[in-house]
């Protein structure tokens, strides 16, 4: 009975362990096999050894992206996991109409990343974007947000971090849902106790 079981669960995952295998880690290692060669993409690769990456490890531009890199990183992590957790918080609260909520929280996920930068590059248009025009109305001057260096990566960090809120939000609701109400109530319990 053991193995027939193990045979069904083979059988269902296969389909899936397939695809991992041919298209995730069959893609990584040839790419990693491609990075040690020179190919036009028109002709055979021709084996060139490590002068690529010591090729980009002279390049400047390459620190450069690097450190833009770990900037967004530090910027978008704390941001995107604090709201998340916020929002699972007032989503997991007992509010009328909660699912509208969700909803709409969840839509910028469902939304295509072509949609979003359209919508976003003319939210943040210097000259006749919405936010611009609410900062000009207040009486200030917006700044260019997508050409200013300056304000390019905040930008790029709060559209992403709109994008994916919906998505982390969920999964933390999924979590707090998860917990036992018993444990609520201890913790009301022992606070109570504590004063």
């Amino acid at each position: 009975m053991y193995k027939s079981k193990k045979k069904i669960i083979f059988t269902f995952l296969f389909p899936s362990l397939l695809g991992l295998v041919v298209f995730k880690v069959g893609a990584m290692l040839y790419s990693l096999y491609i990075s040690f060669t020179e190919w036009n993409l028109f002709g055979a690769p021709e084996f060139v050894g490590l002068k690529n990456y010591i090729t980009i490890f002279r390049d400047p531009r390459f620190y450069e992206s690097l450190k833009n890199t770990l900037l967004f990183i530090a910027g978008y992590l704390p941001v995107v996991l604090v709201l998340s957790m916020g929002i699972a918080l007032l989503l997991n609260s007992k509010v009328k109409r909660v699912n509208i909520f969700r909803g709409l929280f969840f839509l910028p996920v469902i939304t295509s990343w072509v949609a979003v930068s359209m919508i976003w590059k003319g939210l943040l248009n210097p000259e006749f974007g919405i936010i611009n025009s609410i900062i000009e109305f207040f009486g200030g001057t917006g700044p260019a947000w997508l050409q200013d260096p300056a304000f390019v990566l905040p930008s790029v960090i709060m559209v992403s971090v709109w994008k994916d809120v919906g998505f982390l939000s969920i999964i933390f609701l999924g979590g707090l849902q998860g917990i036992s109400s018993e444990y609520y109530e201890a913790a009301q319990i022992d606070s109570a106790s504590i004063e």
